[in-house]
């Protein structure tokens, strides 16, 4: 009971609940720190090259932050939920049916996340340790230990945010500092044109689209709209592509599908797991505490249907 006030599932968030817009850019910003982003940036820039994968970027991270901006801002200004406020836009019914595949889709990304931490997790380990650890072991373990940080609620997601932040940041510029003299190279490889741009820009939208539908689980948590506003706006539009370029100029020099392989192939086997854990533990955690947002919303009103069905048949034996 405890824990469902202090989230306010079913209510909005008071006023003297409210703190500044820093813990939301926290939160947002981390959230882009795994592995999906990643593999995503080096891809991008392999396909397209340096000017126009940044170009596709710039963009892609200007229309994410243009559509989150507006839902943050709606979060805010209410105090509700994206559970709460998906029931004024559809209606009871409509918003029954736009939770359960919310949360359906959160939790699968969460699977996701986890059962691919486990297989990057296991190879790394292999390869850096020697020891043998399956993947479904490793997933069991983590997924555990990301579940309890989602019970943790808003304050646990922004924990692990001001961590997992600097963190990839550290290892972005170890990857740069040792690839530095090869970097001129970027600008004569011919890009594999595995995608186009507007692939591309669809790829970056798309990665996010539900992030955009459930910033006012965050934003609510927010005293002043417009400050939610600017913490999207600095974490799409400024840190998210220039940590997305920093993690892909690397991977493109050295010819490796990811940060977290660029890492392990230089040595640094040990931060390299620190960083792709700490990323998919915020994503991860980010899934399951929006996912079951709508989740108690949607037991709560069964319950409320329930209850209301027994008094009614109790009112009819009388």
């Amino acid at each position: 009971m405890a824990l469902e006030h202090q989230e306010y599932t079913q209510t909005a968030v008071p006023k003297e609940q409210r703190r500044s817009g820093w813990h939301i850019f926290f939160i947002v910003t981390g959230t882009m720190c795994g592995l999906p982003t990643f593999v995503l940036s080096a891809r991008i820039i392999n396909a397209l090259g340096i000017i126009n994968g940044s170009l596709a970027i710039f963009i892609g991270a200007a229309v994410i932050a243009t559509l989150a901006s507006a839902t943050s801002f709606l979060g805010s200004a209410s105090g509700l939920s994206h559970a709460l406020l998906s029931e004024r836009a559809f209606g009871q019914t409509g918003a029954g049916l736009v939770r359960v595949l919310l949360a359906t889709s959160l939790i699968g990304w969460y699977g996701a996340n986890i059962g691919l931490l486990g297989d990057t997790a296991e190879h790394a380990l292999s390869d850096q340790f020697h020891l043998t650890i399956s993947s479904p072991l490793i997933s069991s373990g983590l997924g555990i230990l990301i579940m309890l940080a989602a019970l943790r609620g808003i304050g646990g997601l922004e924990r692990i945010g001001m961590i997992v932040i600097p963190a990839s940041i550290i290892g972005i510029l170890i990857a740069i500092f040792h690839v530095w003299h090869d970097l001129p190279r970027l600008l004569s490889v011919a890009p594999t044109k595995e995608m186009n741009i507007g692939e591309a820009l669809s790829s970056i939208i798309g990665s996010y689209i539900v992030g955009i539908i459930i910033q006012p689980d965050y934003s609510r948590f927010v005293r002043v709209p417009y400050h939610a506003v600017a913490a999207i706006l600095l974490s799409l539009i400024v840190v998210y592509p220039l940590m997305m370029l920093g993690a892909a100029i690397p991977a493109a020099v050295e010819h490796k599908a990811n940060l977290i392989a660029v890492l392990t192939a230089l040595g640094f086997g040990a931060p390299a797991l620190v960083i792709l854990f700490l990323g998919t533990w915020i994503d991860a955690s980010a899934c399951l505490y929006s996912g079951s947002l709508s989740v108690a919303k949607q037991i709560n009103i069964r319950q409320d249907y329930s209850l209301h069905y027994r008094l009614r048949v109790m009112r009819g034996m009388h």
